[in-house]
């Protein structure tokens, strides 16, 4: 996996990564992070949509959930797991790590956590996911998730062809 690459994709707007959902008013993380690590399973973005001007990937935070190998709670996460992938839900959702089942609701968060390019930390993550999905007084649970094996990590210039 080339991290330089994974910083360079941060902030694109969809339309830059993916020809065949590209609605701006939805929140693509899993898409983007699916379109990253070459991930086409489940429900994609071509069966979706049913266009094909991008290569498929798929769009469900809970489809990506199930593919990992490992998955646990954030602060059970292996000290040499430098790269993985990082899921916020509220606090009281399931998040079922034995059998890798995450409930389908609309306040979730996935995202690439590396050590080596860390664009805010994470007191400053936990704030914005906070803000983003805690409903009422209940806060947000974090877990991780080791990087499926079916992933096709590519160099981002090839998977994101806009990006300088």
């Amino acid at each position: 996996m080339n991290i330089a690459d994974i910083d360079k994709t941060v902030g694109l707007n969809v339309t830059q990564f993916c020809q065949n959902y590209t609605t701006q008013t939805e929140n693509h993380c899993a898409h983007y992070v699916c379109h990253l690590l070459g991930l086409s399973f489940g429900y994609t973005c071509v069966s979706f949509k049913g266009n094909h001007g991008s290569p498929a990937a798929s769009i469900r935070v809970h489809e990506l959930f199930r593919q990992c190998d490992e998955v646990g709670p954030w602060g059970a996460r292996p000290a040499n797991l430098v790269t993985c992938l990082i899921f916020v839900t509220r606090q009281g959702e399931l998040m079922d790590f034995k059998n890798k089942k995450f409930t389908e609701v609309p306040d979730k968060h996935v995202g690439v956590f590396t050590k080596a390019v860390q664009r805010q930390d994470m007191a400053a993550f936990d704030a914005h996911m906070t803000h983003a999905y805690q409903k009422g007084k209940r806060g947000i649970i974090k877990a991780y998730g080791t990087i499926p094996p079916l992933a096709a990590v590519r160099h981002a210039h090839h998977m994101f062809p806009r990006i300088s």
